[in-house]
């Protein structure tokens, strides 16, 4: 599986959040995800540009690791996997040797739209976001995802200098260290 998605910085959360509504996207629910990121000196696990998370959804979670970017997008690939004790997982992992180099804490409020998954992202530290996510099976399958993601924020009226490219991560580390 392939994640084609794209974020933007947003400026008027709520008047996005309506006109999603208008459009008729279907409310899903809120979540608060916690994220953290594992890494292994030894292993080379994440490799550049790559990134092994477990996702802790109130008491569930998710572990996933995410291949290497395919293109300025970010496209990658993805395998992920339910957990129902990502406590438990990160002791695990680190008693395997891995660290947990990272954490970041988002409120989402989730909608579908027209299959697209649309999230209204509030980054702690950071800032206001709309994500907009597709699946593919294959990798032909991406140029024609991202068609439909770029339109949808159009349509949205978001603009593409808002457009973020950058990780979350990069975003809080120049946060936290400026210089950078």
């Amino acid at each position: 599986m392939c994640e084609v998605e794209l974020k933007a910085w947003l400026k008027k959360l709520e008047a996005v959040e309506e006109k999603l509504l208008d459009m008729g996207a279907v409310f899903v629910g809120a979540f608060t995800y916690r994220d953290l990121y594992l890494s292994h000196a030894t292993l080379k696990v994440p490799g550049e540009d790559e990134e092994l998370r477990i996702r802790e959804v109130g008491d569930e979670g998710y572990l996933t690791l995410k291949g290497k970017a395919l293109d300025k997008e970010k496209t990658k690939e993805e395998l992920e996997v339910k957990v129902y004790d990502p406590g438990t997982l990160v002791e695990i992992f680190k008693k395997l040797g891995f660290n947990v180099y990272a954490e970041k804490v988002k409120h989402v409020r989730l909608y579908d739209l027209e299959g697209i998954r649309v999230a209204i992202v509030k980054v702690e530290k950071l800032g206001d976001f709309i994500e907009v996510e597709l699946m593919v099976e294959k990798q032909d399958e991406v140029e024609k995802a991202k068609k439909r993601l770029y339109n949808l924020l159009d349509r949205l009226g978001i603009g593409r200098e808002n457009i973020e490219f950058r990780y979350y991560l990069e975003l809080l580390a120049q946060r936290q260290h400026p210089s950078r």
